[in-house]
């Protein structure tokens, strides 16, 4: 049920500068819940429909990701030797995606 309530209220938003957010999230949690994104709920009563498996496992490989994220696992910190292990701030970090810093 909480998660209809919350499609009812990303589809039925209208903050001011938020509106396109507020229908991808509508479109992210129906895909996620194999539900018709297609289908606008009503104001009062939210029952979305149900796809059948295929099409909800099709709408699921299409879901991209957005923004794009990027996981940085510090395998330095794995180390058991504390002697060899790194600790880099995050300037570090932002500074080696950007190409300007080398790690040692």
């Amino acid at each position: 049920m909480a998660a209809q309530n919350l499609v009812q209220h990303a589809f039925m938003s209208h903050k001011i500068g938020l509106r396109a957010q507020h229908l991808g999230l509508h479109k992210a949690i129906c895909v996620l819940m194999g539900w018709n994104s297609s289908v606008p709920c009503d104001a009062i009563t939210c029952a979305p429909e149900i796809l059948p498996d295929e099409e909800a496992f099709a709408q699921k490989e299409d879901l991209m990701l957005w923004p794009p994220l990027v996981v940085i696992h510090n395998i330095s910190m794995s180390n058991n030797n504390p002697e060899q292990q790194k600790v880099i701030p995050i300037e570090g970090v932002e500074a080696f995606l950007r190409g300007k810093y080398q790690f040692i």
